[in-house]
């Protein structure tokens, strides 16, 4: 069970982009959660888009040339552990910037910001239920 939540400015993902790419990286977080191949975990692995106009989204330096995009993965606690969190950071950021049409180069990444909030159980209520690991694990377990 996770948010991927995507800030960015508009444009900056195709519209035509958006399903396939939230697509992928829904895949590469329940995947990290330990839930690839499960039937489930795509539909509680929700993507969203926030788009803003090119003037909303700069840096202490100013207007940037380039898109930025700032990712938050909110995921249950303890569902990734530090390492796995890493490598999801580094197949987001790699996943999003081949959505742009140019060539990436090394300082491209760092556009890219990854930051993972890990909900405790009890803190995430779905359908009027507290959520919880375990509770998800024993989902993904009768369900596939």
């Amino acid at each position: 069970m996770a948010i991927v939540d995507i800030t960015t400015t508009h444009g900056a993902v195709a519209t035509g982009d958006r399903a396939r790419l939230a697509t992928e990286l829904a895949a590469l977080t329940y995947e990290a959660e330990g839930f690839a191949g499960s039937a489930v975990a795509p539909a509680v692995c929700w993507t969203f888009f926030n788009e803003g106009d090119p003037g909303a989204i700069s840096t202490g330096a100013g207007l940037p040339a380039a898109a930025l995009y700032y990712i938050q993965v909110t995921v249950l606690a303890d569902a990734i552990d530090k390492s796995r969190k890493q490598k999801l950071g580094e197949a987001i950021t790699s996943t999003l910037l081949a959505y742009e049409a140019q060539p990436v180069t090394p300082d491209d990444r760092n556009r890219v910001w990854v930051r993972f909030i890990d909900v405790v159980d009890g803190d995430l209520v779905v359908g009027g239920q507290s959520t919880s690991l375990i509770g998800l694990k024993a989902l993904v377990a009768a369900q596939g």
